[in-house]
């Protein structure tokens, strides 16, 4: 279908070998985006909330800065341009990028959750494990052993997230020896395949091991995946953003609800924390400082936003 519109662009308009090379790179960025949340989406399929999600993907793993918005702009004008190009003839039945705008080309902060609303959710998310299993406040009969995994999966996916800040890629990645228990570190494979290794403390570690035990007594070992899916697999990478966008929905009023968010709350707590940038870097596998300093402008933001709401001469 890509080829087909590439070869459009070359025959029929006569675009530059380099103009098409461009919209090629731009839709192959996209496609490769949405198969890795699910193999079976195609390009009549996917929809504006997976492309919203494309925009942020990119705005976002660049700390939305310089060319992150010239090219998630550029990417997008291709997709609207293949879009006109596939119901103009037919292969298509809609256009899920109508409705979509580039981003403003400035700087971007992070978002990230508020501490308040952070601990609310993980203790929601602990109550609903808790309960699945007989135990906690309200509790009654133990669930169904699938709902119990379901439960408590959930609950060990957001932990993992905010407690560590790894991508969701990485924690799909994560298998069952690259959780140290003892040392309470975990081995995390990140892009370029290089290895980080990040701390983490008694909670997560208590929440991991409940959850492995909870799995273990659902389905039998596979692969050494550490997280599975809701049938005994390796879980997702579109299993990992439903749980975290439903987890964030109950808590929030953000407009986005994905993994990178909680990514930014660790990183944005840690900072507030007394973390210094350096440290930061090494446990988010950052290849470029710069790509860090961002959260440092966050937390100046909140400070100048508290400024001028509490002090009678800011205004």
């Amino acid at each position: 279908m890509i080829q087909r519109f590439l070869d459009h662009l070359a025959h029929e308009r006569r675009l530059s070998p380099l103009t098409v090379s461009t919209y090629r790179s731009s839709l192959e960025h996209l496609e490769r985006f949405f198969t890795a949340l699910d193999p079976e989406l195609t390009w009549e399929t996917i929809d504006a909330d997976i492309l919203r999600e494309w925009m942020a993907s990119q705005m976002y793993e660049k700390g939305g800065r310089l060319g992150g918005a010239a090219v998630t702009c550029r990417r997008l004008s291709a997709v609207h341009t293949l879009y006109k190009y596939l119901l103009a003839h037919g292969l298509v039945s809609h256009d899920p990028s109508r409705t979509l705008r580039g981003p403003k080309k400035g700087r971007h902060l992070p978002i990230f959750v508020r501490e308040g609303d952070m601990d609310r959710m993980m203790s929601s998310e602990r109550l609903a494990a808790e309960q699945s299993t007989g135990e906690g406040v309200g509790a009654e009969e133990a669930l169904p052993l699938k709902e119990q995994h379901k439960r408590w999966q959930q609950y060990a996916v957001v932990a993992l997230l905010y407690h560590t800040g790894i991508r969701a890629g990485e924690l799909v990645a994560l298998n069952d020896d690259s959780i140290d228990f003892e040392g309470q570190r975990m081995a995390v494979i990140g892009k370029r395949n290089k290895q980080r290794n990040i701390p983490f403390g008694d909670e997560l570690a208590e929440i991991l091991q409940r959850y492995i035990e909870v799995r273990d007594r659902c389905y039998p070992p596979a692969d050494g995946a550490l997280i599975r899916g809701n049938r005994g697999q390796r879980i997702a990478h579109r299993a990992i953003y439903d749980i975290v966008h439903d987890a964030l929905g109950g808590h929030t009023t953000l407009s986005r609800k994905s993994p990178h968010v909680l990514r930014h709350t660790y990183a944005t707590a840690m900072l507030n924390g007394g973390a210094g940038i350096e440290s930061i870097q090494r446990l988010l596998g950052h290849a470029s400082m710069k790509t860090t300093q961002i959260y440092a402008h966050t937390t100046y933001e909140q400070i100048k936003r508290i400024y001028e709401e509490a002090h009678p001469r800011a205004k």
